[in-house]
């Protein structure tokens, strides 16, 4: 049997053709990847969206909590850094509160992104 530079392309097309078709996804499959991305992307906009607030309750309340302190007086600065230092530690137990909201709605895109694929593979 001669093997000829002709035989030899029409071999590896042929093995190229086959490769390619494996490892094709099917339109379903294309289709969930796409939903998973664009559920990836929503839960990663909503999350940061989140964070923001986070941060902005934390500004909010330290501004607030400078405003008490510089409007106190001799007879009222012990007061004032109590009422400043509360007003501190409550924005950011609503901040973290807020984050961990974000943190979940992060986790929970990715689960649900993960089981689209997942169910478009199986079919």
């Amino acid at each position: 049997m001669k093997i000829t530079i002709k035989s030899l392309a029409t071999a590896f097309t042929l093995v190229g053709l086959s490769l390619f078709v494996v490892s094709c996804d099917t339109a379903v499959e294309d289709a969930a990847d796409d939903a998973a991305e664009n559920m990836r992307d929503a839960g990663e906009a909503k999350a940061d969206a989140a964070e923001d607030k986070a941060d902005a309750i934390r500004d909010g309340a330290e501004k607030k909590a400078d405003a008490i302190e510089e409007k106190a007086t001799d007879a009222t600065e012990e007061t004032a850094e109590k009422s400043a230092e509360a007003t501190r530690d409550a924005a950011e137990k609503t901040a973290d509160k807020v984050e961990d909201g974000a943190d979940a709605t992060r986790d929970a895109a990715e689960n649900a992104a993960d089981k689209l694929e997942e169910a478009a593979k199986d079919q």
